[in-house]
């Protein structure tokens, strides 16, 4: 007896084009990779009347992939990490292309899908798909969409899945340099706070001047020396604010003065006056 392979109807160009549309809404309306993800696998399973989907990431250094965000699947499978070796997701990364597996019976699930049996997975007959997530020409990861057999996969399905991928793909590089720019930031902030504190604690007045010779910074010593505060000078004019520094002062002059009594930084700039 020939079995009869399921084929869903196919979904209208509409909907696919709701559904693009709400991916690319959660795209940019968060940074939050996890929700935009989550997002994504939920829209793209109904779609394709699938049984469930997971996003998978892929951990290079540890050569294991950790499945980040799943939909319709066992909730133990979410945060899963498992080696590469073995496992559809590492062929997948090692071939850097779509996956098509149809159908996969209990006996020849992957080491990976193992640890499903411990969680109370029924064994069933399933279709998989999988297809890679590319970032600056790497794969990092990979969408894996699974249907209960039997279910024929079709080139329609693949390729809608990868253009989600394409989408999937962006908020995670979208993330990941908010990430990086988030933490260069503190990063800076930390060292800001570090040369801010060992100015204050230096008994020598300093200040620095930007290119258009105004204030961006005074210690509390340079504070005392010019008998102005910080508020009241920081992006003020030195040459408006004290005129009597340009009278009759040659620049050599002007230098020596300033060693004597201020540090400043000259690297960036000129004084505007002739010798």
């Amino acid at each position: 007896m020939t079995k009869r392979v399921h084929r869903h109807p196919p979904w209208s160009e509409r909907q696919e084009l709701k559904t693009a549309q709400r991916i690319n809404q959660a795209l940019n309306t968060t940074l939050d990779l996890s929700e935009v993800l989550q997002r994504i696998i939920t829209e793209i399973v109904p779609l394709l009347a699938a049984r469930s989907g997971s996003v998978i990431l892929y951990d290079e250094a540890a050569q294991e992939g950790e499945v980040v965000t799943s939909y319709g699947a066992t909730p133990g499978l979410h945060a899963l990490r498992y080696p590469l070796v073995g496992s559809l997701a590492g062929w997948v990364a090692e071939h850097k292309r779509p996956l098509r597996v149809l159908p996969l019976t209990p006996d020849k699930w992957p080491t990976s899908w193992r640890v499903g049996e411990q969680l109370g997975v029924s064994p069933v007959h399933l279709s998989v798909l999988l297809v890679p997530l590319w970032a600056q020409g790497t794969v990092i990861g990979c969408l894996e969409v699974v249907w209960e057999s039997p279910h024929l996969i079709t080139d329609r399905e693949e390729r809608l899945l990868e253009a989600v991928a394409v989408q999937a793909a962006i908020a995670i590089t979208n993330a990941r340099l908010y990430q990086e720019k988030e933490r260069a930031l503190e990063a800076f902030q930390a060292a800001h706070r570090r040369a801010t504190s060992i100015l204050e604690s230096i008994t020598d007045a300093f200040y620095t001047l930007d290119r258009q010779w105004r204030f961006t910074y005074l210690n509390k010593q340079a504070e005392r020396l010019l008998r102005r505060t910080q508020a009241e000078l920081l992006g003020k004019n030195m040459w408006e604010e004290f005129p009597e520094a340009t009278v009759a002062v040659t620049h050599k002059e002007f230098y020596q003065a300033m060693a004597e009594q201020v540090k400043v930084d000259f690297e960036v700039f000129h004084p505007p006056f002739e010798a």
